[in-house]
C-alpha cells in the first residue's frame, strides 16, 4: 500500500495535471497560455549561453591564477588539451601571458 507523504504528487495527482481541458479539450500542459514562444525559448537560450561562457571564462581565470599562468598546468587542472585551453583563451580574449 503506498501511502503519499504531505506535499508530495501521487499518481492520481499527476494524472490531474495531465488530463484534459473540458472546455478546450487538449491537454492543460499544450494549451497557448502555458507555451513559450519561440523568442522566449531563443531568450532563455542565450541566456543560458551566457552564464556558461561567464561560467567557464571565470572558471579558466581562476585556474590560470592557481597555477600561476602555467597553461600546461592549467588544462591538466581543468583536465582539458593544451590546445582546447588555448582555443578557449582565445575564444575569450584572454590569451595575453598575465590576466588580472
Amino acid at each position: 500500500m503506498n501511502v503519499a507523504r504531505k506535499n508530495e504528487l501521487t499518481l492520481a495527482d499527476f494524472r490531474k495535471i495531465e488530463s484534459f481541458d473540458s472546455i478546450n479539450q487538449t491537454p492543460i500542459y499544450m494549451q497557448k497560455e502555458n507555451l513559450l514562444s519561440s523568442s522566449d525559448e531563443e531568450g532563455l537560450a542565450a541566456t543560458l549561453m551566457n552564464k556558461k561562457n561567464t561560467l567557464e571564462k571565470d572558471t579558466i581565470i581562476k585556474a590560470l591564477e592557481s597555477c600561476e599562468y602555467n597553461k600546461s598546468k592549467t588544462a591538466k587542472m581543468l583536465g582539458i588539451s593544451r590546445t582546447l585551453l588555448y582555443q578557449k583563451l582565445k575564444k575569450y580574449n584572454l590569451d595575453s601571458v598575465n590576466i588580472h
